[in-house]
């Protein structure tokens, strides 16, 4: 949007992502403490996401919403998959993140492959492609 010198479609985005942000806080915050603040910045960043994409296409047109909409279930699936193991592991061990935060990528990494291979090859190939210059600069 920047690129297009529109600053207010943006701001409109962080708005709605704020404004999401705070509302599910109040839910959810309740019910399942740092898990709940957790899943709230998702859905914020989620909401984030989608007015963009519907902004930007309004303004450049040729975005489609389909796909973007089949994406964002994509990623809400596999988000919702691989938070599962915070509601069973205690975190009241301050160590337990660094098995757990592995433990989110690996699993949704693996069910984006599974739900939907075409677009995780991609993420795929670009690690492996970062992975291979790192050890070819090293």
């Amino acid at each position: 949007c920047y690129a297009f010198s529109d600053s207010v479609s943006p701001l409109i985005a962080v708005g709605g992502s704020t404004i999401t942000l705070i509302i599910a806080n109040y839910f959810l915050t309740p019910h399942f403490g740092i898990t709940g603040i957790a899943l709230s910045s998702t859905l914020a960043s989620f909401v984030s996401l989608l007015l963009l994409g519907i902004l930007v296409r309004k303004k450049i047109g040729g975005i489609d919403l389909r796909n973007l909409s089949k994406s964002f279930l994509v990623s809400l699936i596999c988000s919702a998959i691989a938070i599962l193991p915070f509601f069973f592991f205690s975190v009241s061990n301050p160590y337990s993140i660094f098995l757990l935060a592995p433990l989110f990528i690996l699993i949704y990494l693996s069910a984006g492959l599974i739900v939907s291979k075409s677009e995780f090859s991609i993420v795929w190939i670009i690690l492996r492609r970062t992975v291979l210059k790192r050890n070819n600069n090293e």
